[in-house]
């Protein structure tokens, strides 16, 4: 176990040099971005992780639709991954073309065994892109079939997720659940929150919290509902896929772990009845939106209701872990105010305040519109309500 560890730490300290060598623009960010969809795709595979379908069984559904948003996805890793291969990009269609045109096999079997070392994240990330080019051409013909049953789509899942996983240096799911590049807490007001509690176990549970709410609300920064065709809006939902996902392992460290942690001490008990309360509104809003809001989101076609679908979504998740956010940071600092942590923070008091007003406007306008409809059938008894706009 041991020697795992060290390779690991070996591997991410041999990738983040390797980062720190490359001219790319924005590169924190799009590696982030490739992390992202890594995980996603990953997570798609999961029908569990998907939107409620008007179908109850998997069985009577064709998967034609997710196939299609698959290849979304790997359409744009591939575009972030030729960003991070520079100037070998061209290098690996000229190792394709090789490939294909040997007629030796034993020659073509070192070329392959040779691709599929990995000695540096460059070696790795090239065989990610190798892999993709393959896999892209595969998934571009079942999504052009027919129709794809269960099955199949679970097959593709399995080959997928072991591409995926045979990466030494960019699978996800074998690197820390936090990376130190982008997985750090700048906000000074919640930093400032951090350093100021003195029991350890508190500090460890709070600290997983934040970082899992604010990586939940970059996830979200990706999200894209302006887009004016349905294949792209649709890819959308491999972000949600993965939302659902780490939203339920959240939940299960809320359950399990945390509540565990914290148990024993008076301050602890407090912050458990705080946690289950957090558990309980995620929760629900999970529910809203995957049973609600999202549902049958793959068999949509017209792009104002996908779009619509996206935005209500995409809202009600940002609000509800900017909310989670500031609530936690109120239960060891009661005064703060949630537009210190976010700028377009609205509370769930304003939140309400706003609709009430809202629907006062809209009851007035209808009390008008019935007020100018009378008026015109010249009805002598009709009078005008009070409160007339």
């Amino acid at each position: 176990m041991k020697e795992v560890q060290q390779e690991f730490k070996k591997q991410i300290k041999m990738r983040d040099e390797w980062l720190s060598t490359l001219s790319v623009e924005n590169k924190e960010i799009l590696l982030f971005e490739l992390e992202m969809w890594l995980k996603a795709v990953e997570r798609f595979f999961n029908i569990n992780n998907h939107p409620l379908w008007t179908m109850e069984f998997p069985s009577a559904k064709s998967f034609s639709s997710e196939v299609k948003i698959l290849q979304s996805g790997i359409e744009r890793m591939m575009v972030i991954i030729r960003n991070f291969l520079e100037e070998d990009s061209n290098f690996l269609h000229f190792q394709k073309y090789i490939e294909n045109k040997i007629s030796r096999d034993s020659i073509r079997d070192k070329l392959i065994i040779e691709s599929m070392k990995q000695n540096h994240p460059r070696d790795s990330i090239f065989l990610l892109m190798i892999n993709f080019m393959s896999l892209y051409e595969i998934i571009k013909f079942i999504s052009e079939m027919q129709g794809c049953p269960y099955l199949l789509f679970n097959n593709l899942g399995h080959l997928t997720i072991r591409l995926i996983s045979m990466n030494h240096f960019f699978d996800p799911v074998k690197l820390p659940t936090f990376s130190p590049i982008y997985d750090r807490i700048n906000h000074p007001v919640i930093l400032r929150i951090v350093k100021k509690v003195k029991s350890a176990k508190e500090k460890k549970v709070i600290s997983v919290l934040f970082l899992v709410f604010f990586r939940f609300l970059k996830y979200l920064k990706f999200v894209n509902a302006e887009e004016m065709d349905e294949a792209k809006l649709k890819t959308n939902l491999l972000i949600f896929s993965l939302l659902k996902s780490e939203a339920r392992e959240i939940i299960n460290y809320i359950d399990k772990e945390a509540i565990s942690e914290l148990q024993g001490g008076k301050e602890g008990e407090a912050l458990i009845t705080f946690l289950k309360d957090i558990k309980f509104q995620l929760e629900l809003e999970l529910k809203k939106v995957y049973e609600s809001v999202l549902k049958d989101f793959v068999i949509i076609k017209s792009i104002g209701s996908l779009r619509a679908s996206i935005d209500n979504a995409s809202g009600i998740l940002t609000n509800n872990f900017q909310q989670i956010i500031v609530n936690l940071a109120k239960f060891f600092s009661p005064d703060i105010e949630g537009k210190e942590i976010f700028i377009d923070f609205v509370s769930k008091l304003e939140k309400s305040l706003r609709l009430r007003e809202d629907l006062w406007i809209y009851r007035e306008i209808l009390y008008y519109a019935e007020f100018c409809l009378k008026a015109d059938t010249n009805d002598e008894n009709y009078r005008p309500p009070k409160n007339v706009i």
